[in-house]
Order: C-alpha cells, then sequence, then structure tokens
C-alpha cells in the first residue's frame, strides 16, 4: 500500500468499492472536499469507518435522515481528519473541559457527555466510557439509556444510538465510536435489562460564555 498525502493507507480498490465510490454520497463529499481525488476521500472515509462499505451507509443514510449533505453552496468544511463539523463524533483533545462524566456506581462503566458540533442546535452527545481507563467504548450489552420524561404516545422511552437509527451492523461498529444523540436539558437514566442503576441524569445545557 502507498501513503497518500492524507496520512492514511491508500488500499487497492476492489471492482465492489468502485461501485461505491461512483453514488451520491461519494459525489457530495467530492464538492465538500475539493483538491482531493476520489480514492483520497475513499480511503480517509474507510479508515475513519472501518470500511468503505460501512462509510457509505453512515453517509447514505444521513443524506436520506437529514435530506442533503453538505454542498457547493456552503461555507467550506475541511476534511475528517482535520476537524470537520460531524453529528455524533468523539470528543476532541481540546474539548475536554466541555465532557461531563457520570460515574455508574457498582459497575466499571460511566456516561460521557459532550457537545461537539451540535451545541447551537440545542443537542448533546453521550456514550459509554470504561472508568478504569477512561477508553471510550460502545454500549455494554444489556444496558440502555431511557428518556425519563417520555410521554405514553410517543411509546418506547429507550434512546437508539446513531448507529442504530442508521441501520447500522452493531457488531461490525468501531470500538469507541457508538455515540449517542440527545436534547440539552432533559433528563436520562440507565438500565441494565430491566432494572435501573441510575436515574435523573441532567444532559448539560450548553453556555457558550463557560
Amino acid at each position: 500500500m502507498d501513503h497518500n498525502q492524507i496520512g492514511v493507507p491508500m488500499p487497492n480498490f476492489s471492482p465492489a468499492d468502485r461501485v461505491l465510490m461512483s453514488q451520491p454520497w461519494m459525489d457530495k463529499l467530492i464538492i465538500v472536499h475539493p483538491g482531493l481525488s476520489r480514492e483520497q476521500i475513499a480511503a480517509a472515509y474507510a479508515a475513519h469507518h472501518g470500511s468503505l462499505e460501512e462509510a457509505a451507509r453512515a453517509w447514505t443514510a444521513a443524506y436520506k435522515f437529514f435530506g442533503t449533505l453538505p454542498t457547493a453552496r456552503e461555507e467550506h468544511v475541511p476534511p475528517p481528519w482535520r476537524g470537520t463539523r460531524q453529528i455524533g463524533r468523539q470528543p476532541y483533545p481540546n474539548e475536554s473541559r466541555s465532557v461531563a462524566q457520570v460515574p455508574l456506581g457498582g459497575t466499571h462503566y460511566g456516561l460521557r457527555m459532550w457537545f461537539g458540533d451540535t451545541a447551537q442546535q440545542g443537542l448533546c452527545s453521550l456514550g459509554f466510557y470504561n472508568q478504569l481507563t477512561g477508553d471510550a467504548i460502545n454500549t455494554p450489552s444489556r444496558y440502555t439509556i431511557r428518556a425519563d420524561d417520555c410521554p405514553p404516545e410517543h411509546g418506547s422511552n429507550i434512546l437508539k444510538s446513531l448507529e442504530e437509527c442508521y441501520g447500522v451492523d452493531l457488531t461490525r461498529i468501531r470500538p469507541g465510536s457508538q455515540t449517542y444523540l440527545v436534547h440539552q436539558g432533559m433528563k436520562i437514566s440507565v438500565y441494565v435489562d430491566n432494572e435501573r442503576i441510575a436515574q435523573g441524569i441532567d444532559v448539560p445545557k450548553y453556555d457558550p460564555r463557560a
């Protein structure tokens, strides 16, 4: 493999990869990242998502969910390895002061919350972490996060991660990347099976003065 100028390995793309690279999700990203070839973008996004197939699935789902991807009419967005605005990304090292950590008593797990790139939209990202190592982890088996104030007419109060909403195979999620997106100011609880182990957790509200 050769390394291209964006610092990730340049794989030998298969015919199936070439098909994925010709689809609309890639056409949009070509516009967002001027000056980069289709192959360079594919290599970078495959490295970020674990495979080109997962990148195509995630971005196609995002396109369908949000109605559009960034276009040339928007302000230029830098590539993902340089801090692009992303929905549901993990926090950057310099965001440590905006991250709230909530240990889950009696376990090695905790919830970590950060604003990321959605603070101005009234949203907050959260995910699980290992209290012993501080590392982000995917949702542990049998664990669920639930909204405390979900009206009965809304159905289940169990929150789904972005990956679940996008239909991503949970067994193929890159370790430490599973993320939830919730409204600021809401209250949530954590369950193991049907036993509540933490309740009334306040999702922080963004204060631009902080």
